[in-house]
């Protein structure tokens, strides 16, 4: 199985690479590139940093950005966890 790998916005940084993430950041809206995403300065710092990253390959979660992730929400990532609870 093949792991395919989601940042579901649960970041703990420290002050270097939220250093370099801001540097990343203010030269890209220098060019007037607004369209920069936090994952993208996440990314472009590993050029020069090592992250750790940890794996919750069981987490219960999905992303809702329209109607066929909300009931995926619904019919499978909520009844998960209310398994747990």
């Amino acid at each position: 199985m093949s792991v395919v790998p989601e940042l579901v916005g649960i970041s703990k940084l420290t002050k270097k690479s939220l250093d370099q993430m801001s540097f990343f950041a203010e030269q890209a809206y220098a060019k007037k590139d607004h369209s920069m995403h936090y994952e993208d300065a996440l990314i472009a710092i590993t050029r020069e940093s090592k992250l750790h990253v940890t794996i919750i390959s069981d987490l219960a979660w999905c992303e809702i950005d329209d109607p066929s992730h909300s009931e995926k929400a619904v019919s499978i990532v909520y009844p998960k966890i209310q398994e747990r609870a």
